[in-house]
């Protein structure tokens, strides 16, 4: 079973054009998705899709597109181990 919020973001970062005119859907054999699924939980692709590619972004801004406080998932943006 695909992630949905994975699936966004990938079609959000991917470089293929066929995928980003909507040509092509992504699905679990993807390699955006491979990618992504092993890596990024739920709550990090949310706060991936509230951002804009390379658009500095502040906290302040994400809470208002995810409608959570920046305290709430503060440790989604921390390095992973």
């Amino acid at each position: 079973m695909a992630r949905e919020l994975i699936l966004k973001l990938g079609k959000k970062i991917t470089d293929r054009v066929d995928v980003k005119l909507g040509m092509t859907k992504l699905d679990e054999d993807s390699p955006e998705y491979y990618g992504l699924a092993s890596v990024v939980t739920d709550e990090m692709a949310e706060l991936a899709l509230a951002m804009k590619v390379r658009v500095p972004t502040t906290p302040a801004e994400i809470g208002k597109k995810t409608a959570r406080t920046p305290s709430t998932w503060s440790s989604s943006l921390t390095r992973c181990p």
